[in-house]
């Protein structure tokens, strides 16, 4: 992954974009397999003041979720840049973030202590991978230790059929770098030569989680995106 490529494609971003419409569909929305969850009493909680995580916040775009729902939020991203990005940006939406609280990080080690949220969101982040022999297991633990017990951890990753991996060279099972192609359609190329952990089904994805978290639901998402396909896995689970 090259932190330069990105930093550049979020500083040429002239607005900050709208909060993710499927983000919001799982925090506000009620749907059967949520069911454990509302029933447990632990979900559509009061929100207000809530420690919640955005790993790898992006442009911050669902942060300004996070903050019309009163949650306490935190975020991080890759490098100091992007973050200052971020503070501007969620400015110009009438919503503050103080510098304490969004933080350089790589999801390997996340700057946080033990126990310290309720709620962590990845979306669309936690598979991207530091070097070719990085370990998704050490990131969903990593994710685990900054949770406390029973913790909701909600997150997005590209599914089997997402145009992110198209042109990928595969390096091992479930690793790929990224080639140019259809990504060529999308931020100047910013994802070539990123290393991506590849989820090619729910078994395998589940399999994943069931270490360190419980009660795990998937939902799967695909639109074929006028020739650049969407293809997500959407879960919710909660920290062992």
């Amino acid at each position: 992954m090259s932190v330069k490529k990105w930093v550049n494609y979020y500083d040429k971003l002239d607005s900050l974009m709208s909060p993710n419409e499927y983000l919001i569909k799982v925090l506000l929305g009620n749907y059967p397999k949520k069911t454990s969850f509302l029933n447990s009493g632990s979900w559509r909680e009061e929100f207000k003041n809530i420690k919640c995580l955005d790993l790898s916040c992006g442009d911050g775009r669902n942060i300004i979720l996070l903050d019309k729902l009163g949650f306490d939020y935190y975020a991080t991203e890759v490098n100091k840049s992007i973050c200052e990005k971020v503070i501007k940006n969620l400015k110009k939406n009438n919503v503050s973030i103080s510098k304490d609280k969004i933080r350089v990080c790589l999801n390997s080690k996340i700057p946080f202590k033990d126990h310290f949220f309720k709620y962590l969101i990845s979306w669309n982040g936690i598979y991207y991978m530091n070097h070719e022999n990085d370990s998704i297991e050490n990131y969903f633990k990593e994710v685990s230790r900054v949770l406390e017990k029973n913790a909701h951890f909600i997150c997005s990753v590209p599914a089997r059929k997402c145009y992110s991996y198209s042109g990928s060279i595969k390096i091992s099972k479930n690793i790929v770098k990224i080639k140019p192609n259809l990504n060529s359609k999308w931020g100047n190329n910013v994802l070539d030569n990123s290393i991506f952990y590849y989820f090619n089904s729910k078994s395998n994805l589940k399999k994943l989680l069931t270490k360190n978290f419980y009660n795990i639901q998937i939902s799967e998402l695909f639109w074929d995106g006028f020739g650049v396909p969407l293809h997500y896995y959407i879960f919710i689970a909660q920290k062992r």
